[in-house]
């Protein structure tokens, strides 16, 4: 059930899509959930678990990198997990395993658990604040325009002399590739860590792209 709950993604879920997927009626999926949230809570939860992370003896980059792109694209793929995030529906208590996994494999790599936390935290916070951008401009696409569109036509529409400072940024204000990027962000905080410790910071490894 929670199988083609994932398949079919949260915003598409319902109990009777669930039904359909399955080839059961309706009672039977009423014997597992009471309700459709407690449906979505399963999900919700399902979904937002990280794959193992195994120890290839990548570099502790490469692992900040491959989580932070497992959260951003979870959920700028599935929106509507955020609001489930948000709403109190998935627990921190939820994250935990993969939170410890992540920290013990950074203490291995020369950080104390305390840094290797901050770190973890932080990547987790530039992902997913991008995540929610990503989610914006592509609801605002399902509606009909583009950010890019949007913003252009706010800034023809205005008096010349208004936002004279985002008018000085050019055509970066409404690149929407960029405005949803976490990466360049996250590659800042990497190059600072790396620096503090001393290191060069190599590129990203293919499996953490």
């Amino acid at each position: 059930m929670v199988e083609a709950g994932k398949e079919l993604g949260l915003e598409h879920l319902s109990i009777s899509a669930v039904a359909m997927r399955l080839g059961v009626g309706l009672g039977t999926i009423y014997t597992y959930v009471e309700n459709k949230d407690e449906l979505y809570s399963l999900v919700a939860v399902a979904l937002s678990e990280r794959p193992a992370i195994r120890d290839d003896g990548q570099h502790w980059a490469d692992i900040i990198r491959a989580n932070a792109a497992h959260d951003y694209e979870l959920l700028a793929r599935e929106p509507e997990l955020l609001r489930l995030v948000v709403s109190g529906a998935v627990g921190p208590e939820e994250g935990l395993i993969a939170l410890e996994t992540q920290v013990a494999l950074l203490v291995t790599r020369g950080f104390t658990p305390e840094k290797a936390f901050e770190l973890c935290r932080e990547s987790g916070r530039i992902a997913v604040g991008a995540a929610v951008s990503a989610a914006m401009a592509r609801a605002w696409e399902r509606q009909g325009e583009t950010r890019r569109v949007k913003v252009t036509r706010a800034l023809l529409e205005a008096p010349d002399d208004q936002f004279p400072h985002l008018r000085a940024i050019g055509s970066a204000l409404t690149d929407d590739e960029r405005y949803s990027d976490y990466r360049p962000l996250l590659e800042r905080v990497l190059t600072q860590v790396a620096f503090e410790r001393g290191e060069a910071l190599p590129p990203a490894s293919i499996l953490s792209i």
